[in-house]
């Protein structure tokens, strides 16, 4: 089973917020916000989190973000979680 988070679609490299999972029978909501070229991934204790990226908006151009994202199995929603340090 995997779990595919946002990423791009189109010429002008649009971005995408949907959330699919591969293999399985549960959904997951769509991300708040658009984002590409971000992580995903399970942490050791079984929390599935999003984290940097940028969204890309072909009349606002491209905006990078820094945030964390963790998903609540019990609201259903994508959660702030924290931020990336950022160099």
């Amino acid at each position: 089973m995997g779990l595919v988070t946002g990423g791009s679609f189109g010429p002008s490299l649009g971005a995408t917020a949907s959330v699919e999972i591969l293999g399985g029978d549960c959904t997951v909501a769509d991300l708040p916000s658009p984002r590409l070229y971000h992580a995903t991934f399970l942490t050791p204790d079984n929390r599935t989190l999003v984290c940097g990226g940028s969204s890309r908006r072909q009349e606002e151009g491209t905006f990078l973000d820094d945030s964390c994202l963790e998903y609540s199995l019990e609201l259903e929603t994508w959660q702030p979680h924290s931020r990336l340090g950022v160099q």
